[in-house]
């Protein structure tokens, strides 16, 4: 009677031991999340004049532009910018060599404290490539821009036409 009366308890103490440490890591857990979703919602870097470029149903790319400014004390290291409209985005800066434009890669961006940087036709800009839809006038998608820490900034952009 003892041994089974022993246990009994044993198992009810494991069990308990074993709540209690699952609760602990779920509440690690949700103070992950909640630390993640606050360097989420920071506002990092102020985007002012964004747009999408529309096109024809047709068209499997476009491109974004943008003012971005930097208004903190630190230097801002952007790696990307991901829209919800498509596959995959690379930020590009259109240079003329000889009478020929093409697009140069540029695998981040880093604003100085207080620098503005613009994102224009003809110039820096993101790509948007892979369009999951036909893009047109009067659409609002949602981005993000990811930046070298970790933190991300969500954000809505129009769609225009370039005219």
């Amino acid at each position: 009677m003892k041994i089974v009366t022993f246990s009994i308890l044993l198992i009810l103490t494991m069990g308990f031991t074993q709540l209690s440490a699952s609760e602990a890591e779920s509440k690690q857990d949700s103070n992950l999340e909640n630390k993640q979703d606050s360097k989420q919602d920071t506002e990092i870097l102020k985007i002012e004049n964004a747009w999408v470029r529309s096109v024809l149903p047709v068209q499997r790319s476009t491109a974004m532009y943008m003012t971005l400014t930097n208004h903190s004390s630190t230097a801002v290291e952007l790696l990307e910018v991901t829209l919800d409209i498509a596959k995959h985005s690379m930020m590009h800066q259109t240079v003329e060599q000889e009478g020929v434009s093409s697009m140069k890669h540029q695998s981040s961006i880093t604003l100085a404290p207080k620098q503005t940087v613009e994102f224009n036709p003809g110039g820096l800009h993101v790509m948007l490539m892979g369009l999951n839809h036909p893009v047109s006038e009067q659409q609002v998608v949602n981005g993000v821009l990811h930046f070298s820490d970790g933190s991300k900034q969500k954000f809505t952009v129009p769609v225009k036409s370039a005219e």
